[in-house]
């Protein structure tokens, strides 16, 4: 393929059809239909041609009748395929005429196109098209063996995303199964692709879960595949709260509504008792704010009194508040906190009103100290606002 691209009297033919393309439209369809395999290569992958491609693909025959037999050459389809601009010509061939053969070649090169930079869009683009069964061959079959090194590279995650996006869980479940076999969903998750791919999952089959439109029969492959993924993010919940990547999973199972149960066994598991060293952690500390939210009212209960009462003094005298006052992470669980002890000093929430007065003689005894600081700023800030 290399060869091809050589000669510079092909090059200037390109130039010529590209020019005489920007001059007349009208001529574009009768110089692309009479290009030769050389200049078609060419002309797809410069940045002006391949939008003029693109193009006369969508309206003129000719030039979509000399494509298809172009493409029909393997080492094309794939050396366009993998071009930064070559690749959009093929997907609009899949979009405007779904035909066979090119459909064909994506599928039975789907593993090597999967793990390209430009070609992972051309699998992308054909999922949209293909149909179930297909979709189905191409993760049970074309993929299968490298599930785990699909939901982590950084090009062949996204397909899988199209996959979730596009189709219900009964088609994607076999995938993921045969992915949890080879790849832990703790490993899974603290990679920075595969918690992607993970989460996304979650959340469609939660919504696919929960409509009450789709027949309890028709959910049955979906709770199964949710099972399999919760039980180890429950068992696992607190390293994962501390996790880069695995955290925003945990995070979304504490707002999920429809996961009420495991977000309390969540806090009540991998939370509570853990509150002071998660909240000085940079990504734990967002989970421990998303507890505090949502957090039923005995859980609620239990982390407050852990906070305010549940922890000794360390060897400087300071009680877990006054040191999470001070932290650069836990400063913002104690802003949430506050945030809801208002509310339910004001009766917008079930709780105890002593929470209130607790947390503010702790501020206003630290308050010289919190006005150096931009968080404590905000703090006093926020007393102030509610003439505390």
């Amino acid at each position: 393929m290399v060869g091809f691209l050589a000669p510079t009297p092909t090059k200037s033919i390109v130039n010529e059809t590209v020019n005489a393309c920007n001059k007349d439209a009208s001529l574009a369809g009768n110089h692309m239909s009479r290009l030769s395999m050389v200049e078609f290569i060419l002309m797809a992958c410069d940045a002006i041609g391949s939008k003029q491609l693109q193009e006369q693909l969508a309206t003129n025959a000719e030039v979509k009748l000399t494509a298809c037999k172009m493409l029909q050459d393997q080492e094309v389809f794939l050396a366009l395929a993998k071009d930064a601009f070559g690749n959009f010509v093929i997907q609009r061939m899949i979009s405007e005429t779904p035909i066979d053969s090119i459909l064909h070649s994506v599928e039975q090169n789907s593993l090597q196109l999967s793990f390209d930079r430009y070609a992972c869009r051309v699998v992308q683009k054909y999922i949209n098209f293909a149909s179930v069964g297909q979709v189905q061959r191409l993760l049970n079959e074309k993929f299968a063996g490298y599930e785990a090194q699909i939901v982590q590279n950084i090009n062949a995650s996204h397909v899988i995303q199209a996959v979730l996006d596009k189709h219900v869980p009964n088609v994607y479940a076999p995938f993921i199964k045969a992915c949890v076999a080879s790849l832990p969903v703790k490993a899974a998750l603290e990679d920075k692709f595969g918690c992607r791919v993970f989460q996304s999952c979650l959340e469609r089959i939660v919504r696919h879960c929960s409509n009450p439109g789709i027949p309890r029969s028709d959910k049955t492959s979906a709770y199964e595949l949710l099972h399999i993924l919760i039980v180890p993010i429950l068992r696992d919940a607190k390293n994962l709260a501390e996790n880069e990547y695995a955290n925003y999973v945990v995070q979304y199972i504490l707002r999920c509504e429809f996961l009420v149960l495991q977000r309390s066994y969540i806090i009540r598991n991998s939370i509570l008792h853990n509150i002071l060293w998660l909240s000085q952690g940079k990504f734990a500390s967002h989970v421990v704010e998303q507890a505090f939210v949502y957090a039923d009212p005995y859980s609620l209960t239990a982390m407050f009194n852990e906070v305010l009462d549940g922890y000794m003094q360390d060897m400087h005298g300071r009680d877990a508040l006054n040191i999470m006052l001070f932290d650069q992470f836990a400063n913002y669980v104690v802003q949430r906190m506050l945030e809801i002890a208002i509310e339910v000093h004001e009766g917008k929430r079930a709780g105890d009103r002593s929470w209130l007065p607790k947390i503010v003689e702790h501020v206003k005894r630290s308050a010289n100290n919190l006005q150096r600081f931009s968080s404590g700023k905000k703090i006093l800030t926020t007393l102030a606002k509610y003439n505390i």
